[in-house]
């Protein structure tokens, strides 16, 4: 059964959503969870095969919440995370002194501004969730951004900064310590409020592209060096302040397309939300009339995510300011209507500064995660939506065969098999934060039989998510690796 609804000129055909898929268990969290959370990272930083929540905090100590396995989250901040007060603004994780242990540089902004030097935060993991400083000095900057990346091909997380005035590339020599390297990326002055990498021109090395408040930016990129080519590659922005980026194939055509959350904080600004579709080589149009209603709300934060396993990403937009958490379905094309209500099952208002999508109760299903700003309210945490559909089964692999580790790294093969009753279609892995892997594993697949050889993702991961698609129904089955 079908649905159509013409509005401001759009068509939307889609499938209708039966039923409630989201239910609120903010009950969950500690009431010191909500504050001036300006970003979240789910992260298992104690390896007990859980993720844990990390949060960057404006003009307030950061904070850690341990899972305990069901989605029961306590602080475990205390003791475990430095406390300096700094308006921090995103967090980047990554193994930066290659120790085999989850790290954390927290980026500030204002913090310079009020003649504080040593703004950002740098603290190495034990691997058992306690984080100590690394006494490594990074470069200062006020920044809204940092990712972490490896940008040289040489196997180290290096950082990118965005900041007011030049994005910063850090290369990273391999025992954590950093050099700014100013060769690395066109120079140019902007406010830049979120940073993203992604292949944009399928030539399998992953391009830059800065949200900014006074003008979009895109690099290319070129052996890890970065060339501005904005007007070469995307339709002309409108004039927009952009938050956050947001990439996926929303059209399945086999190419990324992007997602700029906008706000109207600088008056002389277009509150609209943008969608810029590729067209395989790298080229972006603005299809933003032909793909999305426009509600006129302040976006802080969005994320593509399939909330309604259809296979097509959809849209979860955090805004602020009186605009409720929105919900848009895809349709498949690429073509997105409102949904909130039938997913969600009412509006939720918060002051929503970032959002998440990962499996916070180990139950196989991706779960919301919404960052709420305190304004005074004590009543309101953040807001933590479970995903109440169909539990997924757990499967151990069937096969194993595993002889030896070098460097943390799996030499061997290890193998999941998984019977489906009707012909597979397609199949998809996904690791413990919920992203679709490469597929540059090795597939048998055998009428309904499916065998895997997963060795090359065994280091880093605690479980895998193995999606297949089947007589047009999607069975999922989490693998629980060896350790």
């Amino acid at each position: 059964m079908t649905k159509s609804l013409i509005t401001t000129g759009l068509l939307f055909t889609l499938s209708v959503v039966s039923g409630q898929i989201f239910e609120d268990q903010s009950n969950r969290l500690p009431s010191t969870s909500s504050a001036s959370n300006m970003d979240v990272k789910a992260l298992d930083i104690d390896k007990d095969n859980d993720l844990d929540l990390v949060f960057a905090r404006e003009f307030q100590a950061n904070f850690i919440l341990i899972n305990d396995g069901k989605g029961n989250f306590t602080n475990g901040t205390i003791g475990n995370l430095p406390q300096p007060i700094r308006d921090s603004e995103d967090v980047a994780h990554g193994d930066f002194n290659n120790d085999g242990n989850i790290d954390l540089v927290f980026c500030s902004e204002d913090d310079i501004n009020l003649s504080i030097r040593n703004v950002h935060e740098y603290y190495w993991g034990d691997g058992k969730g306690k984080f100590t400083s690394s006494n490594i000095i990074l470069p200062d900057s006020e920044a809204n951004a940092v990712i972490a990346e490896d940008i040289n091909n040489d196997l180290y997380a290096d950082l990118i900064f965005g900041n007011k005035g030049f994005i910063n590339i850090l290369i990273n020599d391999g025992t954590g310590k950093f050099t700014l390297d100013t060769n690395r990326i066109t120079r140019i002055f902007r406010t830049t409020q979120d940073l993203i990498l992604f292949d944009a021109d399928g030539d399998k090395d992953k391009d830059l592209l800065a949200g900014n408040e006074d003008g979009n930016l895109f690099f290319l990129n070129n052996n890890g060096f970065f060339t501005e080519s904005t007007s070469n590659h995307f339709d002309k922005f409108p004039n927009v302040e952009t938050r956050k980026l947001a990439v996926a194939d929303i059209d399945n055509d086999n190419d990324l397309d992007v997602f700029f959350a906008n706000v109207q904080f600088i008056q002389s600004k277009i509150k609209q939300n943008l969608l810029y579709v590729n067209d395989g080589r790298g080229n972006f149009k603005n299809e933003t009339d032909l793909r999305l209603s426009n509600f006129f709300d302040h976006t802080i934060d969005a994320i593509f995510e399939d909330v309604n396993d259809d296979k097509y990403a959809d849209l979860v937009l955090a805004n602020v300011f009186g605009g409720p958490i929105r919900i848009f379905i895809n349709n498949g094309s690429g073509v997105f209507e409102d949904a909130t209500l039938e997913i969600l099952g009412e509006y939720y208002y918060r002051d929503a500064l970032g959002v998440i999508s990962s499996d916070l109760n180990g139950d196989g299903l991706k779960d919301l995660y919404f960052c709420h700003r305190d304004r005074g309210n004590k009543t309101q945490k953040d807001l933590m939506l479970f995903n109440k559909n169909t539990k997924v089964k757990v499967h151990t692999p069937t096969k194993q065969n595993i002889n030896l580790i070098i460097n943390g790294i799996y030499k061997s093969s290890i193998f999941i098999e998984a019977t489906i009753d009707g012909p597979i279609q397609s199949i998809a892995l996904f690791d413990i934060l919920g992203n679709k892997l490469n597929s540059n594993y090795d597939t048998l697949i055998d009428s309904q039989k499916i065998t895997v050889d997963i060795k090359s993702f065994c280091s880093s991961n605690q479980f895998l998510l193995l999606t297949i698609y089947s007589n047009n129904k999607i069975h999922n089955y989490k693998i629980l690796l060896p350790k």
